[in-house]
């Protein structure tokens, strides 16, 4: 159950991240993960370097994992966080109250090692996902993607 509620509100943090149209890119004051790893530090300034290493997927924008203890966020990034504390405070107050540790995942991922192929009857999909990710929610994106056109290969 606890685990539920922090991915939630971990969802609702994206929704609101994907409303404002910087879900995939770096904030003022972001935590910033490394592509594959726990590895995370925080952004006070997005410079070049920044936005070209994410553009590559080699870091990513984090989003709370709500819990006890201080988030290292500030700024434009840290906005988003209180937000969530002032919609959902009885359920972040709950996860505290819990005892439940505040923890950062990323807010995007790499696919690992896609591949697609034609079988008689059917498409097969094959990937891999680091931890915390869902298959599920990769096939929402690929099925309501806006400019992707399965047509060719379904036919």
């Amino acid at each position: 159950m606890l685990s539920t509620a922090r991915s939630y509100l971990f969802n609702e943090l994206l929704a609101m991240r994907q409303r404002d149209g910087n879900w995939d890119r770096l904030l003022q004051g972001e935590v910033a993960m490394l592509d594959g790893t726990a590895s995370q530090f925080t952004v006070d300034t997005v410079d070049d370097a920044l936005v070209e290493r994410a553009s590559r997927l080699d870091l990513h924008p984090s989003g709370v994992l709500w819990g006890v203890g201080s988030s290292a966020t500030s700024g434009s990034a840290a906005e988003y966080e209180q937000g969530l504390r002032e919609h959902h405070g009885p359920l972040c107050g709950g996860l505290e109250r819990a005892g439940v540790k505040l923890a950062r995942r990323p807010l995007r991922m790499r696919l690992g090692e896609p591949r697609l192929a034609r079988e008689p009857a059917c498409l097969r999909l094959d990937f891999t996902l680091p931890r915390g990710s869902f298959a599920t929610a990769v096939l929402r994106e690929l099925i309501e993607h806006p400019t992707l056109d399965l047509t060719p290969v379904l036919a």
